[in-house]
C-alpha cells in the first residue's frame, strides 16, 4: 500500500463517517426547504404588489 492510496482511503472514510457532514437526505431536505421558502416569498411579493396596485386605482 502506497502512502498516496492510504491518504485517499483515509480521507474517503473520514468524509463518509464524519458526523459533522450532512447526509444526502439532509441535503435534499435543505434544498426542498429553500425552494419552498423561495416560492413563499415570490408568491407573497406578487400578492402584495397586486394588492397595492388595486388599492391605487
Amino acid at each position: 500500500m502506497t502512502p498516496t492510496t492510504s491518504t485517499v482511503t483515509v480521507a474517503a472514510t473520514a468524509t463518509a463517517t464524519d458526523p459533522k457532514l450532512p447526509t444526502p437526505l439532509m441535503s435534499l431536505t435543505y434544498a426542498v426547504q429553500m425552494i419552498v421558502g423561495t416560492m413563499v416569498v415570490v408568491t407573497g411579493t406578487r400578492f402584495f404588489a397586486e394588492r397595492e396596485a388595486a388599492r391605487c386605482d
